[in-house]
């Protein structure tokens, strides 16, 4: 079992994230397995596995919690033993996995994070139900400077990356515009600051 701790979630304190094999206590499956459990705060670890990934059966001999794309994120980068190269999972990987699994009770806009960023920054939202989603980035003139979401989307937690490496720096905003299966509507809009 390998073991390291990182803020996988972006929520300012560490999670721990793990490597297990078979029936394991840590384990996601029946195979050699990664996930990561999240930390509630006061010293209190969440007992529910996150899976990130299943790792064919190939043995894992070390796993460490790095930024190695240098995009601000964490990532896992780790050793496998049966045919012995070194490989990364990026964070985008590790936060759709990260989709908690009980539903909200409430229809939710959060800050992004960070903020202020350069040059990405996460989105969340909840649905506590299924919903037609659009999320939009607008800059202060009110024209839509990106469209990060415009698809059907279950009841959960969910996220969308912004990156602004092709945007000047300065003040944006963005919009949720949720519509529920049975009519109910859902609008929120919040700042963000771009700096370079």
């Amino acid at each position: 079992l390998c073991v390291d701790a990182g803020d996988l979630d972006g929520d300012g304190d560490l999670d721990v994230v793990h490597a297990g094999q078979g029936n394991d206590s840590f384990s996601v499956t029946d195979t050699f397995s990664v996930g990561w459990h999240e930390n509630l705060g006061g010293g209190e670890i969440d007992t529910t596995v996150n899976a990130v990934f299943n790792n064919d059966n190939s043995y894992i001999l070390s796993l460490v919690v790095v930024d190695i794309d240098v995009d601000g994120d964490l990532d896992l980068l780790f050793d496998k033993a049966e045919n012995g190269y070194m490989g990364y999972h990026p964070n985008t990987r590790i936060t759709s996995a990260s989709v908690k699994l009980e539903t909200p009770d409430a229809f939710s806009l959060s800050q992004n994070y960070p903020n202020p960023f350069n040059p990405a920054t996460t989105i969340r939202y909840a649905l506590p139900k299924a919903a037609m989603v659009r999320l939009t980035v607008y800059n202060a003139l009110g024209q839509v400077v990106r469209e990060l979401e415009s698809s059907f989307k279950q009841a959960g937690y969910h996220e969308a990356t912004f990156n602004a490496s092709d945007l000047g720096s300065g003040v944006y905003f963005y919009r949720i515009d949720a519509v529920g299966s049975s009519g109910e509507r859902f609008q929120e809009t919040r700042k963000m600051l771009l700096i370079k």
